[in-house]
Formats: C-alpha cells, structure tokens, sequence
C-alpha cells in the first residue's frame, strides 16, 4: 500500500490566526478526524520560564491517498497568500511541497513529501 507524507510545521488555524492558510488547515483537520488515520504523534516544547507553548508538532500517518490531491489543492489555494513556496519533482517518483506563512513572531510551515501517507504539523508561536 502507497502511504503520502505530509508535514505541516506551523500553527493550526485555532492557535494561530493567519487566514492565510485557511484551506490548508481544513484539509489538515478532516485528515485527523477521519478514520484512516494510522498514527498521529504529537509534541510540544514550552519556555522554561514562562511555561507558554513555543512550538508544537503533529506528525500524522494516514492510509487514504485523496488526501495527497487534497493538501496539493489547498497548497495552491493559499499559496497567494504565504511568505515561501517551493516544490521538488524528482521525474513522478517523488516530490517535496512546502509553504510558510508569517504573521510577526508566528511561523507556520508545511511541507508533504510524496510518495507516503503522513503528515508532520510544526507550530511556532
């Protein structure tokens, strides 16, 4: 079975408000309530002091390929709207797509490499 990778190293929408990546978050939000998710790792790192979330992490394994169209489509939807955009295409075998966007302090990235079912979310606050 092909499996997509998609890493998203950002800030979701909630915690985050940059309109920007709207259509990518939604994507990202149905992929974690389906139910082909395989696995969904989550971490975060906080200040020492201060104890305020400085960056979380998704990194999510799922087993329907839509999503890979899916995360694409958004990609370019928002793309107008970001800060960087790039993409890799190694002759169909493989690709990397990555977007960011910034709002002041705040980052958020995303990035699906294919082929693979996963993604990685990056939050920067």
């Amino acid at each position: 079975m092909v499996k997509s990778f998609f890493i998203f190293a950002g800030i979701f929408l909630s915690a985050f408000p940059l309109v920007a990546q709207t259509h990518i978050d939604k994507v990202v939000e149905q992929i974690k309530g389906s139910d082909c998710v395989e696995n969904m790792i989550y971490s975060e790192e906080r200040d020492s002091k201060t104890k305020k979330l400085v960056m979380t992490r998704y990194f999510i394994t799922y087993s329907n390929p839509k999503y890979n169209q899916l995360i694409y489509d958004a990609m370019k939807k928002d793309r107008a709207d970001a800060t960087g955009y790039s993409e890799v295409v190694n002759t169909g075998c493989s690709a990397v797509y990555k977007i960011e966007f910034v709002n002041g302090s705040k980052k958020a990235a995303y990035t699906m490499l294919l082929p693979g079912n996963n993604i990685s979310v990056e939050v920067f606050y």
